[in-house]
């Protein structure tokens, strides 16, 4: 019972580490990724919902005939950060299509752009109905850019268009310094802990397993070959 336990187990083992190596093998370095993320950093009331409802309080927006009075207007605050090692530049843009950021809500007007790089150019930028439109232009490694919004409603979730070729983008969904280390690396590292523990502990039973694992992939090479000879 308790050796076919262990075969199992180093099975298991040795599936996870074959699929592991593959997935090494395909994927990227993440060094040389480029990687964006997005979020809604902020979004609030101009007006408090008190004075909503006497309607003792209105906002206008615009010039002249074209003076508009909104309905529920709020600041929205989106932040767009490139946190890659490698600048997103106007030939990653896919037929030169910017990036669409759908807010849900009516966009007014954009306040303002900030970006944390002072030499870096400022973003290609329009707006469409709902959606900010972003480039294609230059983002910088290590940039991040603020987009402040006049909208007419309040921003609850955000729904990218990604035009861009090779480049990652997610939304930005722990607050980097706030929860501390990524729970992945946290996992990874643990993870590591626990097999020089292990080794430290029991190296005879360790080079057993990974013994094990090699004659286990070495078997399974022989028979993959063997089958394709076969057909």
């Amino acid at each position: 019972m308790l050796a076919a336990a262990t075969a199992i187990i180093n099975i298991i083992i040795a599936l996870f580490v074959a699929f592991w190596g593959i997935y090494i093998f395909r994927a990227p370095p993440i060094f040389s990724r480029k990687r964006l993320t997005y979020k809604c950093e902020l979004s609030t009331p101009l007006i408090h919902e008190s004075a909503k409802s006497s309607s003792s309080l209105t906002v206008k927006y615009g010039k002249g005939f074209g003076k508009r009075s909104l309905k529920d207007p709020y600041i929205t605050q989106i932040r767009l950060s490139n946190i890659g090692r490698k600048d997103v530049r106007s030939s990653d843009f896919d037929r030169s299509t910017p990036l669409q950021l759908d807010l849900g809500v009516k966009i007014v007007a954009v306040l303002k752009v900030t970006c944390s790089l002072d030499d870096m150019p400022d973003p290609k930028l329009s707006v469409t109905e709902r959606r900010l439109n972003i480039g294609p232009s230059l983002i910088s490694h290590h940039a991040t850019l603020d987009f402040v919004l006049l909208v007419d409603g309040p921003c609850t979730a955000l729904k990218p268009k990604n035009p861009l070729i090779g480049v990652d983008l997610k939304q930005e969904i722990i607050e980097e310094g706030k929860y501390g280390l990524n729970l992945k690396i946290v996992l990874g590292w643990l993870a590591a802990a626990f097999i020089i523990w292990w080794v430290i502990e029991d190296p005879d039973g360790a080079a057993h397993v990974i013994h094990n694992i090699g004659t286990f992939l070495s078997s399974f090479a022989t028979g993959i070959s063997r089958f394709f000879a076969s057909l």
